[in-house]
């Protein structure tokens, strides 16, 4: 069977698992850049301060990267549905049981 991606729903993006998934991986990579492997210019500061830059570095990246993926799906929907060329295409073969 053959199957066409001719829209992406801007909702299905925001109101899925992509932005938790993301701040996921913000949240490790801020815990590499201020906890584990710290710049020295980030020396000096505390315990706390190195927490909260994580979470704001998390929720920064997980902003950054939604907006992204928005852009995205909005130039998508554009060239398909607008221009008209053709979307993605997936071809799925039954299984048998």
């Amino acid at each position: 069977m053959k199957y066409e991606l001719r829209s992406i729903s801007a909702t299905s993006i925001l109101l899925s698992s992509i932005p938790a998934v993301l701040f996921l991986l913000g949240l490790l990579g801020g815990v590499l850049t201020f906890v584990i492997i710290p710049n020295p210019q980030i020396e000096p500061m505390n315990t706390l301060t190195r927490l909260m830059a994580t979470g704001l570095f998390g929720l920064l990246y997980m902003v950054l990267m939604v907006a992204l993926l928005m852009v995205v799906s909005f130039l998508y929907n554009l060239f398909t549905q607008t221009i008209g060329l053709r979307g993605i295409r997936v071809e799925i073969e039954e299984m048998e049981e």
